[in-house]
């Protein structure tokens, strides 16, 4: 690749956990070419120490954890960067917006987005993802190149049209 095209990194979530380790993200700082990377640890220390190591560089971390984003935030990572943005990504710009002018609030915030994030395991993802851009107005098909169609059962689209429910309820009364 040219010189001038910056690289990311994204951590393997699953089927096989795959951390970068201390070692490769020094070295990715180093070479000067990667802009950013999406963290997967789910660990607020691991996070603390990565953004150590990328203090002073252009490299930017993105927290793909929701119930570690606003920690991850205090501690200089330049957002979120995970699966439930596609569910509510209002939620999430407000906290990347204003976590430092409204801490109160942010923590308010943050403990919907921890709480709503025990849902990302349980929802046929990204069929679930589909389905909900399709309440939104945003047709779509029920496809996906990892998932059988026949995942996105009625009970499956009855939990996300609740999980849309309690993002909208949350996000008006929260002001957002």
């Amino acid at each position: 690749l040219p010189e001038d095209i910056k690289l990311g990194l994204y951590e393997c979530p699953a089927p096989y956990k795959r951390l970068v380790n201390p070692r490769i993200l020094q070295w990715c700082v180093d070479t000067g070419r990667f802009a950013y990377m999406k963290d997967t640890c789910c660990d607020i220390d691991l996070i603390r120490e990565r953004l150590d190591v990328l203090r002073g560089s252009d490299f930017l971390l993105f927290n793909a954890n929701c119930q570690t984003l606003l920690a991850s935030m205090r501690a200089g990572a330049a957002g979120y960067c995970g699966i439930l943005g596609n569910f509510h990504p209002q939620l999430y710009r407000w906290l990347c917006d204003n976590y430092e002018t409204q801490p109160e609030k942010a923590d308010r915030v943050q403990a919907l987005l921890g709480s709503l994030g025990s849902t990302e395991g349980g929802l046929p993802y990204p069929l679930s993802a589909k389905y909900h851009m399709c309440l939104e107005g945003i047709p779509t098909e029920n496809i996906a190149r990892n998932r059988d169609s026949a995942e996105l059962t009625e009970y499956m689209k009855d939990c996300t049209r609740q999980l849309k429910l309690l993002t909208d309820t949350a996000a008006a009364q929260l002001g957002i």
